[in-house]
């Protein structure tokens, strides 16, 4: 059986998204099923998603193979491949990419922006129309794709964003501080809660330290316009390797992941949810989407309404706490991360599935 995954990216970028699909692989690889990623971001194409088919054909051989198509634009280009080719396709709709388009739309209104919208939608339905398959990360999320009308209870399976459990997991006993240290680790797009972390920011409180990691180049005018608000509890560092973030999460008293309500966080499980559990770290999240109701089930960190106000009274009343209850609450991570988001036993069982649901049928 031969796997091939499409993602929209070019194969320099380093983001979760081309992370998910390459450790799908490499497990897939593992349990015997040949597989190899294909880069539609790359020269000499990049953008142009109705000359994609044409570029990807010869990465399925003959005999053909399971396409994993990991994007409502890597679906669409699926779509359009002969049966021969791509006998099976899987469609891993990992978010809500309209519900984004239309977000990045609300700030650059326009008729390119609206353009934008649409062509997502037509992608993501063509998508999802051509699917045997389609792999979900939360049950939001699920709802989210039985309510296009487009596919069956039984095409959609869950394939949650998992954590490597040997990289991210606690380098260091739980420090107690007297003064908390919050972190939060990720990028900066619309969706990620940014004015929750202004919020902290501009309140100056002396009660807690702010570390706020993952700015890029082009997050500089952020990281200047928060600099200069003059907080002293405030220190702001760039991407770091995937080592040193382990070591900032761990030498931290909390994990911060503040997210505003709206439809494409409902539907998201993000990637450094899975990290933040492994780490064995108090989380201080909002009410929105999947992930809080891990937290609330677990007791592995507080959850607050989702709004910045909100959030801060949150961070307030966790800085309260006595560090012998913060320790406490940092030991439910760990093994609900194993439970959920073992990227090995997610692997292994995607295998199981492909196999169970495809057989061989010449894919050899």
């Amino acid at each position: 059986m031969r796997a091939v995954f499409l993602s929209h990216n070019r194969s320099d970028a380093a983001d979760a998204y081309n992370y998910r699909l390459r450790m799908l692989a490499r497990h897939l690889s593992a349990e015997g099923i040949d597989s190899r990623m294909v880069y539609l971001g790359d020269p000499p194409l990049g953008n142009p998603t109705i000359l994609h088919p044409l570029k990807v054909r010869g990465a399925f051989g003959e005999a053909g193979a399971i396409v994993h198509a990991g994007s409502a634009a890597c679906a669409f280009t699926a779509s359009w491949l002969s049966r021969r080719k791509a006998p099976y396709r899987v469609f891993d709709m990992h978010g809500d990419t309209v519900a984004e388009q239309r977000l990045a739309a609300a700030a650059n209104s326009g008729w390119k922006s609206a353009l934008r919208v649409s062509q997502e939608r037509w992608k993501e339905r063509r998508g999802l129309r051509a699917a045997d398959r389609v792999l979900v990360v939360s049950e939001p999320l699920r709802e989210h794709v039985l309510s296009s009308g487009l596919v069956n209870p039984e095409q959609i399976w869950m394939v949650r964003n998992g954590v490597d459990l040997d990289r991210f997991r606690e380098t260091e006993p739980y420090p107690a501080r007297e003064i908390p240290r919050l972190l939060y680790a990720g990028r900066f797009d619309p969706w990620q809660g940014l004015e929750f972390l202004e919020e902290l920011i501009r309140a100056r409180d002396d009660s807690f330290e702010l570390r706020i990691i993952g700015f890029e180049p082009g997050d500089a005018s952020l990281r200047g316009e928060w600099g200069g608000i003059g907080n002293p509890q405030l220190t702001m560092k760039g991407r770091l390797t995937q080592e040193e973030l382990v070591r900032e999460l761990s030498r931290a008293d909390a994990l911060l992941l503040p997210r505003a309500d709206d439809p494409v966080t409902r539907v998201a499980m993000p990637t450094k949810f899975a990290e933040y559990l492994s780490v064995g770290r108090p989380i201080l999240l909002t009410d929105v989407g999947e992930p809080a109701r891990f937290v609330r089930e677990s007791g592995c960190g507080m959850v607050s309404a989702p709004t910045p106000h909100d959030f801060g009274a949150l961070v307030r009343q966790f800085t309260k706490r006595p560090a012998s209850e913060r320790a406490e609450m940092a030991k439910p991570g760990p093994e609900l991360a194993k439970r959920h988001f073992d990227w090995d036993t997610i692997g292994r069982e995607y295998a199981s599935r492909l196999r169970e649901a495809f057989g061989t049928d010449g894919l050899v």
